[in-house]
Protein backbone atom coordinates (compact mmCIF):
# COMPACT_ATOMS: atom_id res chain seq x y z
CA UNK A 1 0.00 0.00 0.00
CA UNK A 2 2.90 2.35 0.74
CA UNK A 3 4.22 1.83 -2.79
CA UNK A 4 0.92 2.96 -4.33
CA UNK A 5 0.83 6.02 -2.09
CA UNK A 6 4.31 7.06 -3.30
CA UNK A 7 3.30 6.54 -6.92
CA UNK A 8 0.14 8.58 -6.39
CA UNK A 9 2.09 11.41 -4.72
CA UNK A 10 4.62 11.45 -7.57
CA UNK A 11 1.84 11.42 -10.17
CA UNK A 12 -0.08 14.27 -8.50
CA UNK A 13 3.15 16.24 -8.07
CA UNK A 14 3.96 15.91 -11.76
CA UNK A 15 0.48 17.10 -12.71
CA UNK A 16 0.83 20.09 -10.38
CA UNK A 17 4.27 20.95 -11.79
CA UNK A 18 2.99 20.79 -15.35
CA UNK A 19 0.08 23.08 -14.44
CA UNK A 20 2.42 25.51 -12.69
CA UNK A 21 4.69 25.58 -15.75
CA UNK A 22 1.67 26.31 -17.95
CA UNK A 23 0.53 29.14 -15.65
CA UNK A 24 4.03 30.60 -15.83
CA UNK A 25 4.06 30.54 -19.62
CA UNK A 26 0.47 31.80 -19.89
CA UNK A 27 1.01 34.77 -17.61
CA UNK A 28 4.72 35.53 -17.58
CA UNK A 29 5.59 34.83 -21.22
CA UNK A 30 2.47 36.18 -22.95
CA UNK A 31 1.20 38.99 -20.72
CA UNK A 32 3.85 41.48 -21.91
CA UNK A 33 2.57 41.03 -25.47
CA UNK A 34 -0.93 42.07 -24.39
CA UNK A 35 0.14 45.40 -22.86
CA UNK A 36 -0.75 47.34 -26.05
CA UNK A 37 -3.56 45.04 -27.17
CA UNK A 38 -7.02 45.39 -25.58
CA UNK A 39 -8.94 42.32 -24.50
CA UNK A 40 -12.37 42.02 -26.14
CA UNK A 41 -15.54 40.75 -24.45
CA UNK A 42 -14.94 37.28 -25.93
CA UNK A 43 -11.49 37.09 -24.33
CA UNK A 44 -9.55 37.66 -27.55
CA UNK A 45 -6.76 40.23 -27.58
CA UNK A 46 -7.27 42.28 -30.73
CA UNK A 47 -6.30 45.76 -31.88
CA UNK A 48 -7.21 47.34 -35.21
CA UNK A 49 -5.46 50.54 -36.19
CA UNK A 50 -3.48 52.14 -39.03
CA UNK A 51 -4.80 49.55 -41.51
CA UNK A 52 -3.55 46.57 -39.51
CA UNK A 53 -5.07 44.03 -37.15
CA UNK A 54 -2.90 42.78 -34.29
CA UNK A 55 -3.80 39.79 -32.17
CA UNK A 56 -2.35 37.80 -29.31
CA UNK A 57 -3.39 34.19 -28.83
CA UNK A 58 -2.30 33.01 -25.41
CA UNK A 59 -1.71 29.27 -25.07
CA UNK A 60 -4.78 27.11 -24.51
CA UNK A 61 -4.98 25.20 -21.26
CA UNK A 62 -2.00 22.84 -20.87
CA UNK A 63 -0.53 23.92 -24.21
CA UNK A 64 2.65 25.95 -24.30
CA UNK A 65 2.11 27.36 -27.79
CA UNK A 66 0.43 30.67 -28.47
CA UNK A 67 1.09 33.23 -31.17
CA UNK A 68 1.14 36.86 -32.18
CA UNK A 69 -0.28 37.89 -35.51
CA UNK A 70 -0.60 40.91 -37.72
CA UNK A 71 -2.73 41.06 -40.83
CA UNK A 72 -3.73 43.78 -43.26
CA UNK A 73 -7.23 45.16 -43.88
CA UNK A 74 -7.65 43.03 -47.00
CA UNK A 75 -6.83 39.92 -44.95
CA UNK A 76 -4.64 38.62 -47.78
CA UNK A 77 -1.31 38.81 -45.94
CA UNK A 78 -0.52 37.77 -42.38
CA UNK A 79 2.61 37.43 -40.31
CA UNK A 80 2.41 34.95 -37.44
CA UNK A 81 5.02 34.91 -34.70
CA UNK A 82 5.49 32.10 -32.19
CA UNK A 83 7.47 33.11 -29.10
CA UNK A 84 9.72 30.21 -28.14
CA UNK A 85 10.01 29.04 -24.54
CA UNK A 86 13.79 29.17 -24.81
CA UNK A 87 13.76 32.72 -26.20
CA UNK A 88 13.63 33.86 -29.77
CA UNK A 89 10.81 33.43 -32.25
CA UNK A 90 9.57 31.38 -35.17
CA UNK A 91 7.87 33.15 -38.05
CA UNK A 92 5.26 32.23 -40.59
CA UNK A 93 3.61 34.01 -43.48
CA UNK A 94 0.17 33.44 -44.86
CA UNK A 95 0.05 34.97 -48.29
CA UNK A 96 -2.65 34.99 -50.95
CA UNK A 97 -1.55 33.82 -54.37
CA UNK A 98 -3.25 33.46 -57.67
CA UNK A 99 -6.65 31.77 -57.91
CA UNK A 100 -7.31 32.78 -54.26
CA UNK A 101 -4.94 30.11 -52.95
CA UNK A 102 -3.43 30.84 -49.55
CA UNK A 103 0.10 29.72 -48.85
CA UNK A 104 1.23 29.19 -45.28
CA UNK A 105 5.01 29.05 -45.07
CA UNK A 106 7.68 29.18 -42.41
CA UNK A 107 10.21 31.98 -42.84
CA UNK A 108 13.20 33.26 -40.92
CA UNK A 109 13.36 36.63 -39.17
CA UNK A 110 14.39 38.24 -42.48
CA UNK A 111 11.30 36.71 -44.13
CA UNK A 112 13.29 34.24 -46.23
CA UNK A 113 11.65 30.94 -47.12
CA UNK A 114 12.93 28.07 -44.94
CA UNK A 115 13.50 24.94 -47.03
CA UNK A 116 13.73 22.54 -44.09
CA UNK A 117 10.63 23.89 -42.31
CA UNK A 118 8.20 23.72 -45.23
CA UNK A 119 6.63 20.86 -47.13
CA UNK A 120 8.70 19.39 -49.93
CA UNK A 121 5.62 19.62 -52.15
CA UNK A 122 5.48 23.41 -51.68
CA UNK A 123 6.40 25.29 -54.85
CA UNK A 124 9.38 27.20 -53.45
CA UNK A 125 9.81 29.41 -56.53
CA UNK A 126 6.15 30.43 -56.51
CA UNK A 127 6.20 31.26 -52.80
CA UNK A 128 9.45 33.21 -53.10
CA UNK A 129 7.92 35.13 -55.99
CA UNK A 130 4.86 35.98 -53.86
CA UNK A 131 7.09 37.06 -50.97
CA UNK A 132 9.19 39.26 -53.30
CA UNK A 133 6.07 40.87 -54.79
CA UNK A 134 4.84 41.76 -51.29
CA UNK A 135 8.26 42.67 -49.84
CA UNK A 136 7.30 46.30 -49.13
CA UNK A 137 4.18 45.24 -47.22
CA UNK A 138 6.10 42.55 -45.34
CA UNK A 139 8.73 45.12 -44.28
CA UNK A 140 5.89 47.37 -43.07
CA UNK A 141 4.58 44.41 -41.04
CA UNK A 142 8.01 43.95 -39.47
CA UNK A 143 8.10 47.65 -38.53
CA UNK A 144 4.66 47.38 -36.95
CA UNK A 145 5.67 44.25 -35.04
CA UNK A 146 8.66 46.15 -33.68
CA UNK A 147 6.45 49.14 -32.75
CA UNK A 148 3.74 47.08 -31.02
CA UNK A 149 5.72 44.20 -29.47
CA UNK A 150 9.35 45.31 -29.65
CA UNK A 151 10.35 42.34 -31.82
CA UNK A 152 13.03 43.06 -34.41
Amino acid sequence: MKKYKKILIIFVSLILLYNLAWVGVFYLKYTPYTDNIPKRENGIYLLSERGYHYSVKKPSYLSFTGNLAITNDEDDLSLIIWPLLTGGYEYGLQILGENNNFYSVMVDSDMNYLDDENSESMDKDLVNSLINKRAVEIEAFKSEVNRIWGIN
